[in-house]
């Protein structure tokens, strides 16, 4: 949710009706600039806010290089992908690609949530309540 709301501000300032939005010279058609620009933002932000859930201030430092990373293989793989296909079928292999990316993320997430090495490090970092007893 956190991304989300942080992203369709974004989103919705790529959208203009006088030429000057974020990226209105590119290879996508303009009425898909915002599902490219939420998109690859959301995609983004989501490891740094759950790097940032999962080990705190510590995820949160080691994170945005990642996001970094995925935002631009994001904006890189759109245009590779519209350049080639027909608009409504790069669409679809765009929004793939993202189902795919944001699955991987989740599936990265669930992982870490169960991990014995990522609990162990939230105890070291104070992160959870560690009781001796259980």
């Amino acid at each position: 949710m956190s991304a989300a709301i942080i992203t369709i501000p974004i989103a919705a300032a790529s959208v203009s009706h006088d030429e000057t939005a974020i990226l209105r010279d590119v290879f996508w058609p303009h009425q898909l600039g915002p599902l490219i620009i939420f998109s690859s933002v959301f995609l983004a932000l989501l490891p740094l806010l759950l790097a940032y859930y999962n080990l705190g201030r510590l995820g949160a430092m080691l994170c945005p290089f990642l996001s970094f990373v995925m935002l631009y293989a994001l904006t890189v793989c759109a245009i590779f992908i519209f350049q080639y296909l027909s608009p409504w079928l790069a669409v679809v292999g765009y929004s793939g690609a993202c189902l795919l990316l944001y699955l991987l993320v989740l599936r990265l997430h669930m992982k870490a949530a169960i991990s014995h090495r990522i609990q162990d490090i939230q105890r070291a970092l104070r992160l959870v309540h560690h009781d001796p007893t259980r």
